[in-house]
């Protein structure tokens, strides 16, 4: 397994990634509010942490995924009330867009979707201890974190109190003690629908204590990866930390992952700037493979700025990979067994390089998550397989059969191709001795070499030659 290093915005450096439990990862990431359908800034974040955990368990953990959907919040309130229909049905309408968004884009739904109406009862009593430990207070309009009772908030954002005051959202309210201080509870006001009971009286959740409760919840007080997009830095999740610590002692996270903005023209997509780009019109137009391609070809902490052209050029970037996977189908597929499977040495000269491929595909990805530098391991690879079907270089159904596999599976982590089905025939074939490979590899590496060599030498018998070569071994059928 490769050394994962990852950039850890709590530390602001890039740090060796060591989960709590060995071979166990547990992520949590910040999903949507859904007073709206969700954009393609929204998708970017989803895209990426759902390819953070397919590489995660491509490498070798298990992998537990929370993603959290904010159903009650202020903005909810209001689109309701313009519609005329009830908060939490309307809430529950886009709670279902989303979660059909989602799947749209083929990604894997986490292992945990919680909402924020399901946890109420719990976010009431993480309130409550927070009140009796003094780091919040009670006011007429609800209750209230008292920032500078926690020593040290602003370690996640590297903001000093004053700068925090310029960019915090300050609620004007008659019962703050500090302008930094933010809404645990929010007392009922009249025109509001969605309320429940508290010892502090009829409300309903502020906007930052809903992450600290489901992620302790679901992943315990300290977790390995805390996820979301790069506004969340602050207020949000500097908010979560000090919530969090203050409860337990522990910063909830040990590693803070933020993605870049996704803008148009330099500008934030929003709402009220008439920006947004919805993510179920751009899947109209294109295939859910193409926009994760685009997403994944720009390192994840660059903003980017959105263009259809960059969709576009996406799209034909993508198309080597693909050209490449369906022509090796092809010359599977009508490929004649009985003298295809003798290899030259051009064709042990490609397989090499897709092992060296898979070298620097690996080492881009164990180096913060650089898809944009494997992405392009990936095409050269594809284009230089193209090229040599093109010329006729590959004769060997064997070999494309693995080369198919190779492409297949690469891609598959990226979620940028299709697979389409071959020859049961080669898939069973090939299967079978490269389980037979990783056995003899386990002997192998215990010294057993008498084992490993009759593993060999009857793989040798059936016709399959075996060469051990520095990047592991390389076979090809003989008759």
């Amino acid at each position: 397994m490769n050394r994962i290093y990852i950039f850890n915005t709590l530390t602001g450096r890039k740090e060796p990634f060591e989960p709590l439990e060995k071979n166990r990862v547990k992520m949590y990431v910040c999903g949507p509010t859904v007073y709206d359908d969700v954009h393609i800034g929204h998708a970017r974040t989803f895209i990426f942490f759902d390819f953070v955990r397919k590489f995660l368990e491509y490498v070798g953990y298990d992998v537990r995924y929370v993603l959290n959907i904010t159903d009650v919040d202020d903005k909810i309130i209001r689109a309701a009330r313009e519609r005329g229909i009830s908060s939490l049905d309307y809430a529950e309408e886009y709670t279902r867009r989303f979660l059909e968004d989602y799947l749209a884009l083929k990604l894997r739904p986490p292992d945990v979707f919680p909402r924020v109406t399901k946890h109420i009862e719990e976010i009431i009593d993480f309130i409550q201890k927070l009140i009796d430990k003094n780091f919040a207070y009670t006011a007429p309009d609800g209750v209230y974190y008292r920032v500078k009772a926690f020593k040290g908030y602003g370690k996640l954002s590297k903001r000093s109190l004053e700068e925090m005051l310029v960019g915090a959202r300050v609620e004007v309210s008659e019962g703050k003690k500090d302008p930094l201080d933010f809404a645990l509870w929010k007392a009922k006001k009249k025109e509001e629908d969605v309320y429940w009971s508290s010892p502090w009286g009829s409300g309903r959740p502020g906007w930052h204590i809903e992450c600290s409760v489901m992620s302790m919840k679901y992943l315990g007080e300290q977790f390995d990866i805390h996820g979301g997009g790069s506004d969340l830095i602050f207020p949000h999740h500097e908010n979560e930390i000090a919530q969090s610590e203050a409860l337990t002692g522990k910063v909830p996270a040990r590693y803070w992952i933020h993605v870049g903005m996704l803008q148009i023209s330099g500008e934030k997509m929003s709402k009220s700037l008439g920006n947004i780009i919805k993510i179920r019109d751009i899947l109209r137009r294109y295939s859910p493979e193409v926009v994760k391609f685009y997403v994944l070809n720009t390192h994840y902490r660059k903003p980017v700025d959105y263009t259809e052209e960059s969709l576009e050029e996406a799209k034909k970037t993508l198309d080597i990979v693909v050209r490449a996977y369906d022509a090796l189908g092809t010359l599977i597929s009508s490929g004649d067994y009985k003298h295809s499977f003798r290899i030259t040495d051009e064709e042990m000269n490609i397989l090499y390089s897709m092992r060296d491929t898979k070298d620097r595909v690996l080492d881009a990805l164990s180096d913060d998550f650089n898809t944009r530098e494997a992405l392009k391991e990936l095409m050269r690879f594809s284009r230089d397989v193209y090229q040599a079907i093109v010329d006729d270089k590959i004769k060997s159904s064997t070999v494309a059969f693995q080369l198919r596999e190779f492409i297949g599976d690469l891609s598959n982590l990226f979620g940028i191709l299709e697979e389409k089905p071959i020859s049961e025939e080669h898939e069973i074939l090939v299967r079978v001795i490269e389980e037979i490979l990783k056995l003899r590899e386990e002997f192998r590496k215990v010294k057993n070499w008498e084992v490993a060599d009759a593993i060999r030498a009857a793989l040798n018998r059936a016709g399959i030659h075996v060469d051990d070569t520095r990047r592991g071994p390389v076979w090809r059928i003989i008759r």
